[in-house]
C-alpha cells in the first residue's frame, strides 16, 4: 500500500465532522452567525488556535449583547464572525491547525463528546487509520482489505467503465472547507470525464454508478433535483494503488 499521509486524513476526517457535519452550534435567536460552521471553532478554540479562540470570544460577546438587546453590537459582531467563517480559505487554513494537533487515538472522545455526526451522502469514515461507521462507532483501524476486493469486483465485472469512473473521482479531487465538495460530482460530468479518459472506448451507463454505491464504494447525494456522487477522499489512495494495479 502507497504511505497515506496521516495529517491529510486528519484534515478530512476534521472536515467530514466538524465543517460538514450535524448538530450546528446552538441556536442563538436574534444571532445571524453561519451556525453549521461554528462546531468547527469551538474545537479550534478546544485546541488553543488563536484565531479560533478569538472567533469564540466574539460569539461569546455577540450572545451577550443580544441577551442586552444590544443590537447594533451583536450585528457587527455578527458581521465580523460571518466574514471570517464563510471564508474557506481560512477555515481550511484552521482544520490544518487542528489537525497539527488531533490524535487518532482522541478521535472517539472528541465524537462522542460533541455528539458529532456526518451529513448525507456518506455517514461514516473509511480512512487508512481510523474508521468510523454509521452508527459513529471508531476504531483505529481500517477496512482497506475489503475495500480493494470490493473495488476489484467492480472493476471485474465493468471493467474500463469502472476504471474511467474511479479516475474521474480522482482527477475531479476533493476541496476542504467548501460548502459544495461534500455534496459530490454531478454524475453527468463523470460520465463525461470516464469515456473521455478510456478514450470513449465504453459508454458509462446508470448502472456502473448503481454497481459503485452497492459495494460502497461511492455514494449518492440523494438529491431528486440533480443527481451527484461521492468518492469519499479518505480513500483516494486506496483507489490509486488499486487503479495502479489494474494499469499493470
Amino acid at each position: 500500500m502507497t504511505d497515506v499521509n496521516p495529517l491529510k486524513e486528519k484534515k478530512l476526517l476534521i472536515d467530514r465532522f466538524f465543517f460538514h457535519g450535524d448538530p450546528p452550534y446552538k441556536y442563538k435567536p436574534g444571532l445571524n452567525i453561519p451556525y453549521y460552521r461554528i462546531p468547527l471553532v469551538m474545537l479550534g478554540a478546544y485546541f488553543e488556535i488563536p484565531i479560533a479562540s478569538e472567533l469564540k470570544h466574539k460569539i461569546e460577546l455577540a450572545e451577550k449583547a443580544v441577551d442586552k438587546n444590544e443590537w447594533n453590537e451583536s450585528n457587527q459582531l455578527a458581521r465580523e464572525i460571518s466574514g471570517i467563517v464563510n471564508d474557506s480559505s481560512r477555515m481550511e487554513e484552521l482544520i490544518e491547525r487542528i489537525a497539527e494537533k488531533l490524535r487518532f487515538e482522541d478521535v472517539d472522545a472528541l465524537l462522542r463528546k460533541s455528539s458529532r455526526k456526518s451529513v448525507w451522502p456518506v455517514k461514516g469514515f473509511y480512512g487508512y487509520y481510523v474508521t468510523a461507521s454509521d452508527e459513529g462507532k471508531v476504531k483505529l483501524d481500517n477496512d482497506w482489505d475489503e475495500r480493494e476486493e470490493a473495488i476489484q469486483a467492480a472493476l471485474d465485472q465493468r471493467g474500463k467503465r469502472v476504471y474511467g469512473l474511479l479516475k474521474a473521482f480522482l482527477e475531479h479531487g476533493y476541496k476542504l472547507a467548501d460548502p459544495t465538495s461534500t455534496l459530490g460530482v454531478r454524475w453527468v460530468i463523470l460520465k463525461g470525464e470516464a469515456e473521455r479518459l478510456i478514450g470513449f472506448e465504453a459508454r458509462v451507463t446508470v448502472h456502473d454508478f448503481i454497481l459503485l454505491e452497492g459495494y460502497k464504494i461511492i455514494f449518492d447525494s440523494g438529491s431528486q433535483r440533480e443527481s451527484r456522487k461521492l468518492l469519499p477522499p479518505e480513500t483516494f489512495p486506496l483507489i490509486e494503488e488499486c487503479i495502479k494495479k489494474t494499469r499493470q
